[in-house]
């Protein structure tokens, strides 16, 4: 019942506002008899054609609005860097240089080795050893020494010539000129195999080592050796310098694969950082 009152309420308020328009826009009667409809249509389509306009401008604003934001979320797409995962690099350990002012050599080895310098005058000068040592048990020696009476590999057998029976085989495998060479005083890298002469066994083993040409050639190919005089050495401007590698896979060095071994990796750029000064 309610509800019935208050709707009629409101339909006659709504006819008295409709009477009061048409009453403004047309005071004399018969203008509001004879121009109503027409007017009243033209309202109805100026309402329309205002909302039309409305509606097309917010849908016109939203679709432009939102074609900027896809262009540039676009450009932030194709212009953000790509994500490259990082390799890291090994950590490059700080070294350490060692100096023999007598002999004049110097080398370089990581700081987290041991250094050994065993040195003394016996007569005839300052000699003995030096070495340093890697975590893993890698020593690698630069002995600094006067020389000795050397020896040759004669065979008594064969008119005092040399034989692979008294002579040890040496075969020079690769020869690499270090970086620290110069004209005076050029530097080698070599690795080798000796094999011991057939009267001891003729075990053959691996090597790598270093020299300056005076006791190894610096080319690749096989000679005997004397006994005695070891091709791993080197000439100092006062003596020499006895270069050798051991360590945990000494037991290796029957095979090539020694060179593979973590004692030469180890070794290597050790051997490689000396310099005759």
């Amino acid at each position: 019942m309610s509800k019935n009152i208050a709707s009629r309420q409101g339909y006659s308020v709504f006819r008295r506002w409709q009477t009061w328009v048409r009453h403004i826009i047309f005071p004399d009667r018969s203008d509001y008899q004879n121009g109503f409809s027409v007017v009243e249509g033209l309202l109805i389509f100026i309402i329309v054609a205002i909302l039309g306009v409305t509606g097309w401008y917010v849908y016109s604003s939203n679709k432009k609005t939102n074609n900027l934001l896809n262009s540039a979320d676009k450009t932030s797409a194709s212009t953000k860097s790509p994500t490259i995962a990082s390799k890291s690099s090994p950590t490059t350990a700080a070294l350490k240089e060692y100096k023999n002012n007598d002999f004049k050599f110097s080398f370089q080895y990581p700081s987290s080795w041991n250094l050994t310098e065993d040195i003394s005058d016996q007569g005839r000068g300052r000699e003995g050893q030096v070495y340093v040592t890697s975590p893993n048990g890698t020593n690698v020696h630069f002995d600094p020494n006067f020389g000795g009476k050397g020896g040759d590999c004669a065979d008594d057998q064969a008119n005092d010539q040399r034989t692979t029976r008294t002579c040890e085989t040496r075969v020079i495998l690769s020869v690499e000129k270090l970086d620290s060479s110069t004209a005076d005083n050029p530097v080698y890298f070599y690795k080798a195999s000796f094999t011991d002469p057939t009267r001891d066994g003729g075990k053959t083993k691996f090597f790598i080592f270093i020299g300056n040409g005076k006791y190894a050639p610096t080319t690749t190919g096989s000679t005997l050796g004397i006994l005695l005089g070891g091709y791993d050495a080197i000439e100092a401007p006062v003596g020499g310098i006895t270069i050798s590698v051991e360590g945990k896979d000494d037991n290796k060095n029957s095979s090539p694969d020694f060179f593979n071994t973590q004692e030469v990796k180890e070794a290597t750029p050790v051997l490689k950082s000396f310099k005759l000064l």
